[in-house]
């Protein structure tokens, strides 16, 4: 039970870490994220919006991630914009022919294959948090629920 709860508390470390990182890194180099998110397709009609709402909504995951309460929301919120940034992915390689370098913070030049097993793994990992938060229940608690119920 203690592994349990070790390995949950340090999966969201590991992802608020990563969130952090990355909202305070596209601060930090905001003209150059500001070009790359307006340059983008699908994206260049909503880019001069989302320049501003992408990295706070990873500090928002971040902090989200420090408090008991608000940690479900964080773990799902991970999980739904991993989801949507693959879909994006995916997208542009299927409907157009342009080819474009993926900005990421943790390394200078990846590959669009390597961000998205890279979004999967935090897929992943919030997934397997959000298993690891679930309360196991006893079979002594089923059954004294069962004994307790007149049919």
């Amino acid at each position: 039970m203690l592994s349990k709860k070790w390995l949950y508390e340090f999966i969201c470390f590991l992802l608020m870490l990563n969130f952090f990182y990355e909202g305070i890194y596209k601060i930090a180099h905001f003209g150059h994220w500001t070009f790359w998110i307006t340059s983008e397709p699908f994206l260049r009609s909503g880019g001069f919006v989302l320049k501003y709402v992408i990295p706070t909504f990873e500090i928002l995951i971040a902090f989200s991630l420090l408090t008991d309460k608000k940690r479900s929301i964080g773990l799902y919120s991970i999980i739904i914009a991993e989801i949507l940034s693959i879909m994006w992915i995916m997208s542009v390689y299927i409907f157009t022919n342009y080819l474009f370098w993926p900005y990421h913070a943790l390394w200078e030049d990846p590959s669009w294959m390597q961000k998205m097993i890279f979004g999967l793994i935090l897929s992943w990992l919030a997934l397997v948090a959000i298993v690891l938060s679930f309360k196991t229940v006893q079979k002594s608690d089923i059954v004294s629920v069962l004994r307790s119920k007149p049919v």
